[in-house]
């Protein structure tokens, strides 16, 4: 069922203030200064949120090739180039998963978390799968599937164990212990 205004609006206003973001309210003599506040404040939020993503990255030995990457594509949020409003931060990860780098990965979804919380869950919840696909699976041999089906049966919370290791930041020590874990399997 689809949300009315209002309560998407809360539910962000919440989003945001469990990702630690403080709120400000400002009054403006007219709807021109106000419609200018909003720009200005819309640029200012961007410039901090900026900053502090990369002080993440720095902070977390993030190369500043991945920060930027992610930088601009939670820049392209909402963009008209895809079909979901995340496109661009789910099209980076797929990318990096893709490439083996499942640290910068889960670095770039915190990152995203930070500046989108409102959509963060969405962005988590599709990641089980890209990790499955674009990692898990490029791993294993031959025989990868018929193990990973196997492995699954027994192991039917792996999504979750996923979204967990996602936000302790520890999403490549989970993928390497699972992929050593598939490949004992004998199917």
């Amino acid at each position: 069922m689809a949300k009315d205004q209002r309560t998407r609006v809360s539910a962000l206003r919440k989003a945001r203030l469990d990702a630690g973001w403080a709120e400000v309210r400002l009054w403006a003599a007219s709807k021109t200064d106000a419609e200018e506040l909003r720009n200005h404040a819309e640029e200012l939020m961007m410039g901090t949120i900026d900053n502090s993503l990369k002080r993440f990255g720095e902070e977390n030995n993030i190369s500043a090739a991945v920060v930027d990457s992610t930088l601009a594509a939670i820049r392209a949020q909402n963009s008209r180039e895809f079909t979901s409003p995340s496109g661009a931060t789910l099209e980076l990860l797929t990318d990096l998963l893709r490439a083996g780098a499942v640290r910068d990965a889960n670095a770039t979804y915190l990152m995203f978390a930070k500046a989108h919380p409102g959509n963060a869950l969405h962005v988590a919840a599709q990641i089980p799968g890209k990790v499955l696909n674009g990692y898990l699976l490029s791993k294993l041999d031959f025989r990868g599937p018929e193990r990973f089906m196997a492995w699954q049966k027994k192991r039917t919370g792996w999504a979750d164990e996923v979204q967990n290791a996602l936000e302790h930041f520890a999403l490549d020590d989970w993928a390497n212990r699972t992929v050593e874990e598939i490949r004992s399997l004998d199917a």
